[in-house]
């Protein structure tokens, strides 16, 4: 059996149960079946959600229940970035996808992740937070367990989580700094690219010059709301599209992929008040083109 271990805090005591779960925005299905199964027990005794909290209080919660390992694994090295009992992030590395067509597949992100579970001892599904494109490297998180990922996706949809990206995008800009906020919907002309349109999904873009070059800048970028290519498209739509994306306008010539990085992302525990946040270095292929060409 697996199982998540709270200690309860002096802010939680004198509270039910029932307020301490709540913390986790779990939906009214699953907290039902959390009560009717009886998942949970408090200094080793189960306890029913109307149970007062007290000092020193140890709450254990079965996970297996709502976890069940649900990708093939793949024993692929991955690279840890940061973990804890709520959230993993790893350092995506280029060139490969987040999950596969089809659950019985491999050859993607997830299917590492997978084995590294395995590795563990965990049998829980893979509950990535959100969507990197095949090139882009850095920064990718994934909730540890049903609790988790509930927590965080409230979140995510409440915009309470930073991500920071760094981007090599052609030219020079003219203002240092600023908000790309304009539409986003699918090009109907070209399959899997995207485009500004009126009639899109709002996207907004923030964005800061960190360095120039002769033929290209390094440009920092946070994601208010977080679109499909949305820095692609953005950057592309002001005439300074990435280097290495020809999809969007972008020359190829100089590195071999998009030169997108998931530089850093912020996060609060649930238990926790002071923000964490976590850093990807820089790729090798980004971090040679920018030492070959001083400003």
């Amino acid at each position: 059996m697996e199982t998540l271990i709270i200690s309860v805090g002096d802010q939680w005591v004198g509270h039910t149960l029932a307020d301490l779960i709540d913390v986790f925005f779990v939906g009214d299905k699953k907290h039902r079946k959390m009560q009717e199964a009886n998942v949970i027990q408090i200094n080793d005794e189960f306890a029913s959600f109307a149970t007062i909290l007290k000092p020193k209080d140890v709450i254990k919660i079965d996970l297996t229940l709502f976890e069940k390992r649900d990708y093939i694994s793949e024993n692929k090295k991955i690279s840890v970035l940061y973990e804890d009992d709520w959230m993993l992030i790893i350092d995506k590395p280029s060139g490969i996808i987040i999950y596969p067509e089809k659950k019985d597949q491999i050859g993607t992100l997830v299917n590492w992740i997978s084995a590294f579970y395995e590795h563990r001892g965990y049998n829980r599904q893979i509950r990535y937070l959100h969507r990197l494109d095949k090139d882009t490297t850095g920064c990718f998180a994934i909730a540890k367990h049903f609790l988790a990922h509930s927590y965080y996706s409230h979140l995510w949809d409440h915009h309470q989580i930073e991500r920071s990206y760094l981007a090599l995008v052609s030219g020079k800009l003219e203002s240092k700094q600023g908000t790309i906020s304009m539409p986003i919907s699918k090009d109907r002309h070209v399959n899997n690219k995207f485009r500004v349109a009126s009639t899109g999904d709002p996207a907004i873009t923030e964005y800061e010059v960190v360095e120039e070059y002769v033929e290209y800048s390094l440009v920092r970028l946070r994601l208010v709301t977080g679109k499909t290519h949305q820095i692609r498209v953005h950057m592309a739509y002001i005439g300074h599209p990435l280097l290495g994306d020809p999809i969007y306008g972008g020359d190829a010539t100089l590195i071999k992929r998009t030169a997108l990085h998931s530089e850093t992302i912020s996060f609060s525990n649930p238990f926790k008040t002071t923000p964490i946040t976590v850093m990807a270095p820089l790729p090798k292929d980004m971090a040679s083109l920018i030492k070959s060409r001083k400003p």
